[in-house]
């Protein structure tokens, strides 16, 4: 059985029983995917998706406080065992995810949360000391910060982004590249603005979400392909695009290092968490005085910035992978990495 040192016990992932009802589900799988080949964890299944999802789990999350005595009854297995769940962290759905592991008597709790926004951040402390978490692994290194002020007793926050499985991915190459530009997920609307006319007039493909929220690639095959079918991915923090839900939160997400995975170059901004997982400048900074110029000129010489993909897809391949996240997460459970990534 896998073990990780006196701190963690037996490791244990709640595997996702059920598609499509959060946002990016596909990545939880592909993450998943990598702890449950690794061999080094057992596995549970979480509750699969209810008729009526929202409903069921909340009337799962109300019902499983008072169910709570039963199962302790029942849980001598679970003696010195550490459960896992990847996901988002609403509240009903945590609870509905979890159950009944998060109640085992003598277990250990631990997350890796992704969408921690500023605004959530008091709901998802109130969540996790209900639950009594001991470890939450959080994609964003501001909001680990202020999860660890929150005074959750017997708790502890660690950093761990964001990752990508490069296999999963395909690199074509730029010249067979149909797609000059491509602006996934939501636009950032000054620069959509500025650069939109530019590519009709010169007849640069460039495609983005033309009404919001209906997406560009509606299968992951289709995803993929369309990535390594992009010599641009125009990759911005959410706090541009979405100021209202991330406040603060600026951090970087899974479709900056799935852009390099495929090869493209990054056009954006970088967050300032980027800085320290890489020793590098690893994108294009956009230059909002000169937009359509700065493209133009990017197009036409765009040869030159191959050595720069090359690296990225390298340091993404040696560090920002989801087994390098994995083996961060299992070094923090057994108690011996503090810090994990630099200040």
């Amino acid at each position: 059985m896998p073990e990780t040192g006196s701190s963690a016990g037996r490791l244990t992932l709640i595997q996702t029983a059920f598609d499509r009802v959060y946002q990016p589900i596909e990545e939880i799988h592909e993450f998943e995917r990598v702890i449950l080949d690794s061999g080094r964890w057992d596995v549970v299944r979480g509750l699969p998706r209810l008729p009526f999802f929202k409903v069921g789990a909340r009337v799962v999350a109300g019902c499983a406080r008072l169910l709570e005595p039963v199962l302790h009854r029942f849980g001598g297995q679970t003696q010195g065992r550490t459960y896992l769940s990847v996901g988002y962290l609403a509240p009903h759905y945590f609870a509905h995810k979890t159950f009944p592991h998060f109640l085992m008597p003598g277990s250990r709790r631990a997350v890796w949360l992704y969408d921690a926004w500023e605004k959530d951040l008091p709901v998802i402390a109130r969540t996790l000391r209900a639950w009594r978490v001991r470890w939450a692994f959080v994609s964003s290194r501001q909001a680990a910060d202020w999860l660890n002020t929150a005074g959750l007793p017997g708790f502890q926050a660690h950093w761990v982004p964001e990752a990508v499985s490069v296999e999963a991915h395909r690199r074509k190459p730029w010249q067979e590249r149909g797609t000059a530009v491509l602006q996934l997920g939501r636009r950032w609307s000054a620069y959509h603005a500025a650069i939109e006319p530019f590519c009709t007039a010169a007849g640069h493909r460039y495609l983005y979400e033309a009404v919001p929220g209906r997406i560009i690639y509606p299968t992951r095959q289709e995803f993929v392909e369309g990535l390594a079918d992009a010599r641009i991915s125009l990759c911005v923090p959410s706090s541009l695009t979405h100021p209202g839900r991330s406040g603060a939160i600026e951090t970087m997400t899974w479709r900056y290092l799935q852009s390099m995975a495929s090869g493209c170059l990054i056009l954006g901004r970088m967050p300032a968490e980027m800085r320290a997982l890489f020793d590098y400048e690893p994108i294009v900074e956009i230059d909002m005085n000169r937009p359509t110029q700065q493209l133009a000129q990017i197009l036409a010489e765009y040869e030159r910035y191959l050595p720069l993909l090359e690296r990225n897809f390298e340091h993404v391949r040696l560090n920002h992978q989801w087994s390098n996240r994995l083996e961060t997460m299992e070094r923090i459970l057994a108690g011996t990495a503090n810090p994990v990534f630099p200040r």
